[in-house]
């Protein structure tokens, strides 16, 4: 685990298991379609649902950040949050 702080913004990182597998992108930017199996898709939406049966109280995304974000970005109005779950922060 490492954290660290800028302008006043708090950032941690986590790495729970070493993952040998090739990358898919070299940073987090994906700059190109990814030619993945239907496999791998099954497999990564099976992860996420038992991620989301995980009980936690981080959170990773804020609604007042999504309020703010998806006008901006998407050009719509953020849609009214009626649940939350578990997920993970990093899927781009």
């Amino acid at each position: 685990m490492h954290d660290a702080f800028d302008d006043g913004t708090a950032y941690r990182a986590e790495l729970p298991a070493r993952v040998d597998e090739p990358v898919l992108s070299e940073d987090p930017i994906l700059r190109q379609d990814l030619d993945l199996p239907d496999s791998w898709w099954e497999a990564i939406a099976g992860t996420l649902e038992k991620l989301s049966a995980t009980s936690t109280d981080r959170v990773a995304v804020r609604e007042q950040y999504m309020n703010r974000a998806i006008p901006e970005f998407v050009g719509i109005p953020a849609p009214a949050v009626t649940c939350w779950t578990t997920a993970h922060a990093d899927l781009h």
